[in-house]
């Protein structure tokens, strides 16, 4: 793999790879991601407690569901678009991006 090309004028940036958008996608998701799941955690407990003590409320029953439903399938397309960028990395032959 070859070294990461030093940027004339890297600002914040370590390398040129981050310059580009795929860089600062990548960028932003590893210094995110601890927020992003702890965020879906709270809602998942939330909507949890929700359906518990929705009684016989099909509607709030429902609600909860969907939520749940929501909050996990926006996780998968998070970590699936964690796992393409990685791939377009490797394909390329950039270095990943780290966070700071």
């Amino acid at each position: 793999m070859p070294s990461p090309t030093p940027c004339p004028n890297p600002g914040v940036l370590t390398n040129c790879s981050q310059s580009t958008l795929q860089g600062y996608a990548q960028a932003i998701i590893n210094d995110n991601i601890g927020y992003i799941f702890t965020i879906a955690l709270i809602m998942i407990i939330y909507s949890g407690v929700e359906y518990m003590y929705s009684g016989f409320s099909p509607d709030k029953q429902k609600s909860a569901k969907q939520r749940i439903i929501g909050i996990i399938t926006g996780l998968v397309f998070f970590l699936l678009l964690q796992v393409i960028l990685n791939q377009i990395t490797d394909i390329k032959g950039l270095p990943t991006v780290r966070s700071h």
